[in-house]
């Protein structure tokens, strides 16, 4: 009988405040980094999400290669791979607060989506070769119930289902405001045991952010990565799973992934979304929609006013009914004398007066601690019937 997976893994994330608690041993320690602040070897921690970048300018666009090492891919690839797996295992010697092991900074599982050589500007000899990995993780357990559970156990095509999803755009990375509250300890689902890399009733499933970029040298040596990955203890819950909204199934391509979100932006959760696109529109993007009650899509509309234009937020997904605290942020981007990023409010909406604005909203849902930003660049306008009546 097929399975029926009726519920999935949600990963809780750690705090970046891990990472960037030992930035400079883990710079030693992977790269031999002695001073992370200044020379040509850079290394950073984001204290927002604890994603790591690396880069060796002494070693980055010099033109030295003088081997087939870059070219032979499965070698690089493999190179990579060992510095990976190598990598995990150094930073077992490093503790953090009451003596406890650092989580990997690199998943187990990962897949190749891309590599090859880069060449300098004007130069005909490669400087290194560039691999690109994603992350893949175990989606949940599948059920195997009996011919007379499984009618009840089928989820309907609806359930879940709350009102139509608008297209995801990803946000872009921005200077965050006032970080948002910690979350408050939730009601948990049942806890579950932490996933294996492939345990045989679960699928593995890519994590959209969760690339890896390395770059390798002619002489075997990563001379920089970047990485959005984020550090988890395995901390695993299973939810419920909330099926897809309805969609033609012949005309429209549908999956799960798992989603990280940009390097500088608040996280909480790693939860899984359903994505869809229609297959017969070679221009058309993917729809989201999120999977479990750990997730929710956040937006912004817009409205003009007599004073300048009015922000609603508004979120969608399986948090109907629920209590969620808003935190707005935003800096001028047409002033002479730039004030910096400046927390506007806490509610459903904001006025923003006349100008050019960078808007942050970050909104957090108080029954799971889930965290979700958007960002938009607003131009702010008076209209022109309420400038002539105010001349007046």
């Amino acid at each position: 009988m097929k399975g029926i997976r009726s519920a999935v893994y949600v990963y809780q994330l750690d705090s970046p405040s891990i990472l960037t608690s030992v930035k400079d041993e883990l710079a030693n320690l992977l790269f031999n980094v002695q001073n992370t602040e200044n020379g040509n070897q850079r290394f950073y921690v984001s204290p927002i999400s604890g994603c790591l970048h690396y880069s060796d300018f002494d070693r980055l666009w010099q033109n030295r290669s003088s081997s087939n090492l870059i070219n032979d891919v499965n070698k690089v690839e493999q190179i990579a791979r060992e510095f990976l797996e190598k990598s995990n295992r150094r930073i077992s010697e490093l503790k953090f607060e009451n003596n406890q092991p650092l989580p990997q900074i690199f998943p187990d599982n990962l897949k190749l989506i891309g590599s090859g050589p880069v060449f300098a500007p004007k130069s005909e000899e490669p400087d290194h070769c560039l691999l690109r990995f994603i992350a893949l993780l175990p989606l949940g357990p599948i059920d195997l119930p009996s011919e007379e559970e499984s009618n009840d156990l089928q989820l309907s095509s609806s359930e879940g289902y709350v009102s139509p999803p608008s297209p995801a755009a990803p946000p872009s990375p921005a200077a965050p405001p006032s970080p948002a509250a910690p979350p408050s300890p939730a009601a948990p689902p049942s806890p579950a045991a932490p996933p294996s890399p492939a345990a045989p009733n679960e699928d593995n499933v890519p994590v959209d952010g969760g690339i890896i970029d390395l770059r390798i040298d002619e002489d075997g040596e990563v001379i920089a990565l970047s990485s959005g990955w984020r550090p988890n203890h395995s901390n695993v819950k299973l939810a419920k799973l909330y099926s897809c909204p309805p969609v033609d199934h012949d005309e429209h391509e549908t999956k799960i992934i798992y989603r990280l979100e940009g390097k500088e932006e608040p996280q909480t959760f790693m939860t899984p979304y359903h994505v869809w696109r229609n297959i017969n529109d070679p221009d058309s993007s993917y729809l989201m929609w999120p999977a479990t009650e750990y997730s929710f899509l956040l937006d912004v509309v817009s409205s003009k006013t007599p004073q300048g234009t009015k922000l609603q937020a508004v979120v969608s997904g399986n948090v109907v009914n629920r209590n969620i605290e808003y935190k707005w942020g935003a800096w001028r981007l047409d002033s002479y004398n730039p004030t910096g990023i400046k927390v506007m409010g806490s509610s459903t909406s904001l006025d923003i007066p006349q100008g050019v604005y960078n808007v942050i909203l970050d909104a957090r849902d108080k029954m799971t601690g889930v965290i979700v930003r958007t960002e938009r660049m607003v131009y702010s306008a008076i209209p022109p019937q309420s400038a002539t009546a105010g001349a007046l």
